[in-house]
């Protein structure tokens, strides 16, 4: 793949993490208690969800700059080729009727799957890329009006606290996928609308 430079091309999807993470560190400085992420917690690494294609172009411009070591590029894959494998065994187990999205996410939720990206020594070997789940991961979010919280988190049920509105964010990465999308001509972007797992990202797309 060979796009415009990075800093061009995903200029308003890195103003957008840069937002992210600034909400992230207000929440964490005004909910301590509540907000538990740290160094060394892994569950959000241990969840199963696909990502918008403007992260995946991201992630994959990044990815050989990133993981400069040939033996961690090798464990990678094979950690891909793992998560891969446990994806499709169940999604295979679903009844047909159950693999509409709506379904499908429900069923995310609950699946615990190793990403690809998270090394033995229990660190992202490009946290600094990581999508904007990994990133919000441990806040209350909320999707179509429904709430969700990281199970570890302090955050009581029952309480109202402010959220991070998941459908206003993907309703904006679409219109950043659409524009990058059209600035790559190397993969299938299907305008911009699909979505990917990460292992889709490492086996499928050219690195360059």
């Amino acid at each position: 793949m060979n796009p415009e430079p990075t800093n061009n091309l995903f200029k308003d999807f890195q103003a957008l993490l840069k937002g992210i993470n600034s909400v992230f560190a207000t929440m964490k400085q005004d909910f301590p208690d509540e907000v538990r992420c740290e160094e060394g917690c892994t569950d959000c690494c241990n969840a199963c969800y696909d990502v918008s294609f403007v992260e995946a172009a991201y992630i994959h411009s990044n990815l050989v700059t990133a993981v400069r070591d040939r033996s961690e590029m090798d464990r990678i894959i094979s950690r891909a080729k793992q998560a891969k494998r446990d994806i499709e065994e169940k999604l295979e187990s679903l009844p047909p009727e159950e693999r509409d999205r709506e379904h499908l996410l429900a069923h995310m939720a609950r699946w615990r799957i190793g990403c690809p990206l998270l090394t033995e020594e229990k660190t992202c070997a490009m946290y600094e890329y990581r999508p904007v789940t990994c990133r919000v991961y441990g806040l209350p979010t909320s999707i179509g009006g429904k709430g969700h919280v990281c199970g570890y988190s302090g955050f009581d049920t029952g309480k109202t606290y402010p959220s991070v509105k998941l459908d206003k964010i993907w309703k904006y990465l679409v219109a950043l996928s659409a524009g990058v999308a059209q600035k790559l001509t190397e993969i299938d972007s299907n305008n911009g609308r699909k979505r990917f797992f990460l292992h889709d990202i490492i086996l499928k797309w050219p690195l360059k």
